[in-house]
């Protein structure tokens, strides 16, 4: 009731403010960063009949983001690591789905990781120097990406995407947990061809002693203009990775030691010698954040007139991460394939598009390690070589359509896909491999109306499906593993939405609401000769229902921009898990009630910045999020509960020159001491994730 009050005071305050700003200029409006013109063709199909943020390399900059966690964690309607290191839940998924119901695209390329087990991962490797845009679609884009669209799709862009001018530039930062240096080199070879070079060193360090994070990236584009309809761009990029984090630890031990905290020595098995005995190496305990990631592009364009274009990418990745104690243990991950599109503007006027696309990619990982058994007749150890094997084939075609006339925009699209899983395992008590094929169809449809020259109203309603990751697609009995007979999830999501200058603020208002009713779930339960047994079955029915309000106020040398998101969500048994519970002789009442884990009912951002003349500008950020619940099991609900935090951030940049900028800052202003809290009840004890403390922030950029 409290958190309520506060936010509900904060908005009536914002509205109320807002009426008394007057525009500097009512001839020319801006209606919100989402309303930039996106990169990718997909995106303008949906933005008339859908909520579209958008976040530019001038935001990125202005704003003093450092890492992708950064940007996203500032839109109202997503939260990232509230359920554990590298987490992104957009609108309000929870820590049981969040990772499935999501999509990461670089370049055009997918990067999403087929599982999250038994080694977490996040999307922070590539630096935020080197992106130019970054695309937001939140809750869809089913028919254009396909599965794992019900969270929303995040496009990253670099500056290497399209090249249609070479930069130079250096920039230089530091500050009290990073330093990076970012450089840009390109020029044009005569009137077809043009190169370009970006690199960026970074070194940050996190909030614990001895934990920090080294990037090294390259990227190196070749551009050749054939003629005034084709143009070929080819692209490479390497990263780099490497340094020791804690992604959690006892609360008790946080209390006792603060930043000082050390992780007690790791003994790692390397081997065994001639008796069977344990050869052992101590390392240090940390998490380690090794990482190397290689990405080939290749991108054919051919306009042949100005209503039509033609685009084919052909992509491919190879890398591996580790975020583990284990020196050995690297999960490999290679993806490779190619997305065709044709588009083609219609009408008298033009402003109609009709796509047509076509997805074909494959991703693998890998993970294969030793495990040391002990024998206890011979009293010996001996090796079995266990591992991990996962490929995902994805073949789809798909069409959408954006009709446009006077008032009116339409949109409509439909996708059929193909996905083939395959799988390996070897684990310590079980084995199998397996394949499991299935296809699908997915559906959107919007509808907007632009009842003045500035303001529309539209609904959207989109149809789409979840494939299960690697961990859920195969079931494990306790001796056999062998794909899951489970079914892919399916939802329904609907979106209402308002894009209007109301008094003196821009406002963009939208409510959404999504279900359904087969959520795969892992069931585990102990059988009869068999051990433990690890299932996926479509057990759950979930609904998320929220409201999105996005305000923005200027008035001569001064912006005001404000959003907040309410986010609801429940998640029941379904007929099927009452038919388990049924074999295995319970009721559903003795089984634990699932609730939506880590979603906070109120988020909430204000940032005023000021101009004083065309040179400086300046500005403080505040964040607001609620308290939240930190429990899946009903029988854990007491004391799992998260407080909730905000958080002050200040900024300024200086344009020195035409050629020179000046920019710093100073993140978590007021130092706030806040936590992502994870409760282990049953064994005793909680585990956090610190928030970082107050550190600042300075930097220059020089083009030339």
């Amino acid at each position: 009731m409290k958190d309520i009050k506060v936010v509900t005071a904060c908005v009536s305050a914002i509205c109320l403010g807002g009426v008394a700003v007057q525009a500097a200029n009512p001839g020319e409006i801006v209606l919100a960063d989402s309303l930039i013109r996106p990169e990718y063709t997909e995106t303008k199909q949906l933005l008339p009949t859908k909520e579209v943020v958008v976040v530019t390399a001038k935001d990125i900059q202005n704003k003093g983001y450092k890492t992708l966690s950064d940007v996203l964690n500032d839109q109202p309607s997503i939260n990232v690591g509230l359920n554990g290191y590298g987490s992104i839940d957009i609108r309000g998924q929870g820590s049981a789905t969040a990772g499935n119901n999501l999509q990461v695209i670089l370049d055009g390329a997918p990067i999403t990781i087929l599982t999250s087990h038994p080694y977490f991962n996040d999307y922070n490797y590539i630096p935020v120097e080197q992106i130019e845009k970054v695309e937001i679609i939140p809750s869809g884009g089913s028919v254009m990406y396909g599965g794992g669209a019900a969270g929303g799709i995040i496009q990253i862009t670099t500056k290497m995407r399209e090249l249609r001018e070479p930069s130079n530039s250096l920039r230089l930062q530091t500050g009290g947990l990073q330093r990076s240096a970012t450089a840009a080199l390109g020029t044009r070879l005569g009137d077809k061809w043009t190169v370009q070079w970006n690199g960026t060193k970074e070194k940050k360090k996190y909030y614990f002693v001895d934990t920090y994070r080294n990037v090294d990236y390259q990227a190196l584009a070749l551009r050749y203009q054939a003629s005034a309809k084709d143009s070929i761009l080819l692209r490479y990029s390497g990263l780099r990775e490497d340094g020791q984090f804690i992604a959690n630890l006892q609360k008790s031990n946080f209390d006792r030691y603060g930043k000082n905290y050390r992780p007690r020595k790791w003994n790692n098995t390397i081997g065994l010698d001639e008796h069977g005995k344990k050869i052992t190496k101590e390392t240090s305990g940390y998490l380690n954040a090794d990482r190397e990631l290689d990405q080939w592009n290749v991108t054919y364009r051919h306009v042949p007139n100005e209503r039509q274009e033609y685009s084919l990418d052909l992509f491919y990745q190879d890398g591996y991460f580790r975020n583990n104690q284990d020196y050995d243990k690297r999960m490999y991950n290679r993806t490779r394939g190619m997305r065709l599109k044709y588009r083609m503007a219609y009408g008298n006027d033009g402003r109609s598009n009709l796509v047509v696309g076509i997805d074909n990619y494959t991703q693998r990982a890998r993970l294969a390690y030793n495990d040391y058994k002990y024998d206890r007749q011979n009293k010996n150890y001996y090796i079995k070589p266990l591992h991990f094997y996962y490929e995902k084939a994805v073949r789809a075609v798909y069409v959408s359509n954006l009709w446009r006339n006077n008032r009116w925009d339409v949109t409509t699209g439909i996708r059929h896909d193909r996905t083939d899983w395959s799988f390996d395992k070897t684990a310590s008590a079980s084995d199998g491999a397996g394949t499991r094929k299935t296809k699908e169809w997915a559906w959107d449809a919007g509808v907007a109306y632009h009842y003045n020259d500035i303001g529309h109203v539209y609904v959207h309603a989109e149809r789409g499906f979840t494939q299960p990751d690697g961990l859920k697609v195969a079931d494990d009995t306790g001796s056999d593993i062998s794909p899951t007979t489970a079914t892919n999830e399916h939802y329904m999501m609907y979106e209402a939405g308002l894009r209007d200058k109301i008094g003196a603020s821009t406002v963009r208002l939208v409510a959404f609401w999504s279900h359904t009713d087969d959520q795969l779930d892992r069931w585990l339960a102990m059988t009869a000769g068999k051990g433990l047994e690890r299932i996926s079955l479509n057990l759950l029915e979930t609904t998320r229902r929220g409201v999105e309000v996005s305000l923005s106020q200027q008035s001569g040398k001064w912006r005001v921009s404000e959003g907040y998101t309410y986010l609801r969500g429940k998640s029941r048994y379904n007929a099927g898990a009452a038919k388990k519970a049924e074999d295995f002789d319970k009721t559903l009442a003795e089984l634990s009630q699932q609730s939506l884990q880590a979603v906070p009912k109120h988020k909430f951002t204000i940032r005023a910045e000021v101009r004083p003349n065309d040179k400086l500008t300046t500005g403080l950020r505040y964040s607001y999020v609620g308290r939240y619940n930190n429990f899946i099991r009903a029988e854990d609900a007491d004391g799992n509960v998260v407080g909730s935090h905000a958080l002050v951030d200040w900024d300024f940049a200086w344009q020195a020159r035409s050629y020179l900028r000046v920019f710093g800052g100073i993140n978590n202003l007021l130092n706030a001491k806040y936590a992502y809290y994870r409760s282990e009840s049953t064994r005793g004890y909680y585990s956090l994730l610190p928030g970082d403390s107050r550190n600042w922030y300075f930097g220059v950029q020089y083009q030339f």
